[in-house]
């Protein structure tokens, strides 16, 4: 059981670090996805507020956010490295996952094309 959590957690740290990431690149990352989905759940109720908020994050972060991805697509080739940095933020990874899947469960926030680009980015999808 401990192995298959081990493995799912590398698989996501994969995914994102495919364009994902405190310090590393997964970490950082993590913290920006943990703002976006803040943010829209902040607003939940109001799904262009919502879009307007993750708009307005973006327009601040995009850059930074793009910048990361890039650094850890280029460190996405160590394997051991992914899953150093995939135990280390397990319990971020595995909250901020669930909180953005519940988001795009949400049929109202994705119709907002803003929120979908949103956590598309943040997301590697």
């Amino acid at each position: 059981m401990i192995r298959r959590g081990v493995a799912l957690l590398v698989v996501v740290a994969s995914l994102m670090v495919g364009g994902c990431g405190g310090g590393d690149p997964l970490g950082r990352l993590l913290d920006h996805q943990e703002a976006i989905v803040a943010t829209i759940e902040d607003r939940a109720d109001d799904p262009e507020a919502a879009a307007k908020a993750a708009e307005d994050y973006l327009a601040e972060h995009r850059g930074e956010i793009e910048a990361l991805r890039r650094e850890a697509a280029e460190s996405g080739d160590d394997s051991r490295g992914v899953a150093t940095q995939a135990m280390e933020h397990a319990e971020q990874l595995v909250d901020v996952g669930r909180r953005t899947v519940a988001l795009r469960k949400n049929a109202a926030l994705m119709e907002e094309s803003a929120i979908r680009e949103a956590l598309d980015l943040v997301t590697n999808h």
